[in-house]
């Protein structure tokens, strides 16, 4: 069986704007959002339901990554 070849795609090749550049923090994984529930327990008022909602919402998003 033959393999395709795949030609590399270099960011500086694509059309992109300063304004359509992002840096990536975070991928979301299971530790992640097992991380942010744990941080949840331990913290207090306004905080721990910003937590809360943050581990909720990563763990519908396993897999993706979290930008700036």
């Amino acid at each position: 069986m033959k393999h395709s070849s795949h030609k590399k795609v270099h960011a500086s090749d694509l059309p992109i704007d300063d304004k359509d550049r992002v840096a990536v923090k975070q991928q979301i994984t299971c530790d992640f959002v097992l991380e942010l529930w744990e941080k949840s327990k331990a913290a207090k008022g306004k905080e721990k339901k910003e937590l809360a909602a943050a581990a909720e919402l990563c763990s519908k998003n396993v897999g993706s990554w979290i930008v700036e």
